[in-house]
């Protein structure tokens, strides 16, 4: 399992940067049925995707040399690179913003998703029966950072819902209306009550509280710093939506993130 979860974090981190040069952020040979904003935001995203592929590649060599704690990198990684890549095949709007070639390049963005996918279940499967050794100060400090988190997440959602049944959509959202409901549903649906299990499954410690901490801390922290390269791009390119308060706000938020996230990480055996 270990040379295929390698070999997966080849081709992965590959595609991220075939596609990232492909798209927006390099050549922009292809075309997304966005608008304009959205693809801005895009470009911050890629940014961070570039990133992340480049820690896949690095991982691919951890993974061939069995290395006991990439399984707790890759995870969260993954996650984040399914996430991203929902976000970016499913709304694209034909109807809106006909002209576009983003079709062309499918095969890629679902070969990508495809090994993302396969990536975080052998990471799971990798990390079961392996007990972290975190003290339980690291564990209060870890249920106080995801419990805020949580809560800031929801707010903020319930914030922007509430905007959005007022008929008050921002001028970026009201552009894009499918890529605004989809993260709404995904965040909702997905990352904020999981976020909250993590908690409670900590205070219970539940044996499969350590996967979801790793999982939900490493997506966050990528999600994270994802918004705030999104945020200053919009802002930097005079885009609705984007500022210099937000994009701090979230690097803010990612600095506890990252360093629970980590703390977890290297709370695994080291061989």
């Amino acid at each position: 399992m270990e040379r295929l979860s390698a070999l997966l974090c080849l081709l992965i981190g590959i595609g991220i940067f075939v596609a990232a040069i492909l798209g927006p952020l390099g050549l922009s040979l292809v075309h997304f049925h966005m608008s304009r904003n959205a693809i801005v935001q895009y470009q911050g995203g890629d940014v961070v995707m570039v990133a992340i592929g480049a820690g896949l590649l690095g991982c691919c060599w951890m993974w061939w040399q069995q290395a006991a704690r990439v399984p707790a990198i890759t995870l969260g990684l993954s996650l984040f690179v399914i996430y991203t890549f929902v976000t970016v095949v499913l709304p694209q709007d034909y109807v809106r913003y006909p002209e576009g070639n983003v079709k062309t390049f499918m095969l890629l963005y679902f070969a990508i998703t495809a090994g993302a996918t396969m990536l975080s279940a052998l990471s799971i499967n990798s990390l079961m029966g392996h007990e972290p050794l975190v003290s339980p100060h690291w564990i209060r400090g870890t249920q106080w950072v995801m419990g805020i988190q949580a809560g800031l997440f929801l707010l903020m959602w319930l914030s922007q819902v509430i905007r959005a049944a007022s008929r008050e959509l921002p001028s970026d959202a009201a552009d894009m209306p499918l890529l605004f409901w989809l993260i709404r549903y995904l965040d909702l649906g997905f990352v904020i009550p999981l976020t909250f299990l993590a908690v409670t499954m900590l205070r219970s410690q539940q044996p499969l509280a350590p996967i979801l901490v790793l999982a939900v801390g490493g997506f966050t922290t990528c999600m994270l710093i994802a918004i705030a390269a999104m945020s200053f791009n919009q802002w930097r390119l005079d885009q609705a939506g984007g500022s210099v308060v937000l994009t701090v706000a979230m690097l803010i938020l990612a600095i506890p993130s990252a360093a629970v996230w980590w703390h977890w990480v290297n709370a695994y055996p080291k061989s």
